[in-house]
């Protein structure tokens, strides 16, 4: 993922969480949850990003990537998700598999 494209996401992702957690400022490496997110705002969130974005992340991600900087690293590529023709989710790209 080139920076270009990882600023984008970081555009598109930072008032997004802004508005979730009805904050702001909010850094790249500031937690989810040390800025009062639980799963509810999580399911939130990431519809929310489907929604402005087109791109679908499963909520649980939160767990894994809690920062704005976590959810965007090269390790993250978009793939078309199976469910809806126009959406697409992103997935860590593995060896072999994608």
């Amino acid at each position: 993922m080139g920076n270009h494209l990882t600023s984008s996401m970081i555009e598109v992702l930072t008032p997004i969480w802004e508005q979730i957690l009805q904050r702001s400022p909010i850094g790249l490496e500031d937690n989810f949850f040390d800025l009062g997110g639980d799963s509810f705002l999580a399911v939130s969130l990431f519809n929310e990003i489907a929604r402005v974005s087109g791109r679908e992340l499963p909520p649980v991600m939160i767990y894994q990537a809690s920062t704005i900087a976590a959810l965007v690293p090269p390790s993250i590529t978009a793939v078309p998700c199976p469910h809806l023709w126009t959406t697409t989710r992103f997935r860590r790209c593995t060896t072999g598999t994608n």
